[in-house]
């Protein structure tokens, strides 16, 4: 798929350069340039926090040397021109299927993309699109993956009634709904004051958020399955991080009222700093990936699921917007 992708933007940058007595290379031809030095350097360097080696001094110094600072200057300039993402989006938004968005995680992966290159670039086409993937996915796949009775959603369509879970309630996945949480919050910050479909998504977002406070824990949590502490129930962090990010940022937004949310923001905030976050920094009570409650267990304090990244994700998102409140 990367190289798919990659293929595709390097047709997009084949373009004449301009004439002169010593021309330019083409973009195309740059571009593969610099993604082949980056690659030598990353296949010889895969982790960041290892030691640098000084060849002419035989020293070695620490990761954080100011050389390798350089270097990541030049790879997030590189990352830039990856425009990134636009061509891809493209030839989404240029095809009429709205039916890609089959699980709720991938509004968290695609949506808030759309949205952010509408800003950037003014065009609409961006937002129209994303407009249309989301309804499809919430108002007509399998019926629809919004409860609105509930305020909640179901991961995808192997979770809409009949299924139930084993205290016979609908099945709800914690980080599932904290997807779609984080992806409306986000989504509204890349959305301008008069965009048309604003305060739809502003409805969304209301009525989930109610639907969570009514089933978080009593310790600050929220189990993997909303509706049923029994099925594999307990503390989970990613959930509850992705919660409190879009508490906290409907709070610093105005759009949820501060004197009804910030408890529940700050019992939830408390209960990951002080029984999930190690003293060294490593986070606890990680669900490991997967679709629903049985997934990626057990879920405790010291397990480790098998990435590590996303979970650190969540709780960043949750932290920046827990610093914003005042």
């Amino acid at each position: 798929m990367k190289k798919t992708i990659l293929s595709l933007l390097l047709v997009a940058l084949s373009v004449p350069c301009i004439s002169g007595a010593e021309s330019l290379p083409p973009r195309k031809k740059t571009l593969e340039t610099l993604v082949k030095v980056n690659d030598h350097y990353f296949r010889n360097h895969p982790d960041p926090s290892t030691s640098i080696p000084y060849y002419s001094r035989k020293k070695v110094y620490e990761a954080n040397l100011w050389t390798r600072a350089v270097y990541y200057e030049g790879l997030m300039a590189l990352y830039n021109i990856y425009t990134k993402v636009k061509s891809t989006m493209n030839m989404l938004v240029n095809t009429p299927q709205v039916n890609d968005w089959t699980w709720i995680d991938a509004i968290q992966m695609g949506m808030p993309a759309l949205a952010k290159l509408g800003n950037v670039t003014g065009e609409r086409k961006y937002y129209e699109k994303a407009h249309d993937m989301y309804v499809w996915t919430r108002d007509s796949l399998a019926g629809g993956l919004y409860n609105r009775k509930e305020g909640l959603w179901w991961r995808d369509k192997d979770f809409v009634p009949p299924y139930k879970e084993p205290n016979g309630k609908n099945c709800y996945w914690s980080r599932g709904n904290g997807w779609v949480v984080a992806a409306l919050a986000r989504v509204l910050e890349e959305s301008p004051a008069d965009d048309p479909y604003r305060q739809e998504y502003i409805n969304d977002f209301k009525a989930l958020c109610e639907a969570l406070v009514k089933c978080q824990r009593k310790d600050g949590f929220w189990d993997v399955s909303l509706h049923d502490p029994s099925n594999f129930g307990g503390k989970e962090t990613t959930g509850t991080a992705l919660f409190v990010y879009g508490m906290a940022w409907g709070i610093n937004n105005g759009i949820l009222y501060k004197a009804k949310y910030l408890p529940v923001v700050t019992k939830a905030w408390n209960a990951i700093v002080n029984d999930a976050i190690h003293e060294n920094g490593y986070i606890g009570y990680v669900q490991g990936t997967g679709k629903e409650p049985k997934d990626g267990q057990p879920v405790a304090y010291d397990s480790r699921p098998d990435f590590d990244d996303y979970g650190t994700g969540c709780v960043l998102l949750a932290g920046s917007e827990v610093y914003k409140l005042k």
